[in-house]
């Protein structure tokens, strides 16, 4: 349910709608993800309405608490003022301190 108000600076008071795909492959100690998305950016800022995103992620389990890990991935800008994707990389490592505890660092 649409709660903003564009008067009040809250929100464009409209309906968003979204689609993501996320799918994982495991092959040991290998692990391979993909993400696609859509956004339509219902808005009353003249921003971008059809919004993309696109990532593919690779992780490598290294001994048994630890996974390196990288993504690479691109955005649609929400601004009309530019064409250009934004781009992200990310590098980082989990360290399994048990079995449902995690801790994780990295770099963007």
């Amino acid at each position: 349910m649409p709660t903003g108000d564009e008067t009040k600076n809250l929100g464009a008071g409209r309906s968003t709608r979204s689609l993501y795909l996320v799918t994982s492959y495991d092959a040991a100690p290998w692990e391979y993800h993909l993400h696609l998305g859509y956004i339509h950016n219902r808005n009353v800022l003249g921003q971008h309405e059809s919004l993309r995103h696109i990532s593919t992620a690779v992780g490598r389990k290294v001994g048994d608490n630890l996974r390196l890990v990288a993504d690479y991935g691109t955005d649609t800008p929400t601004s009309r003022a530019s064409n250009l994707n934004t781009e992200l990389f990310i590098l980082g490592a989990i360290y399994s301190v048990r079995k449902r505890l995690d801790f994780d660092f990295g770099a963007k």
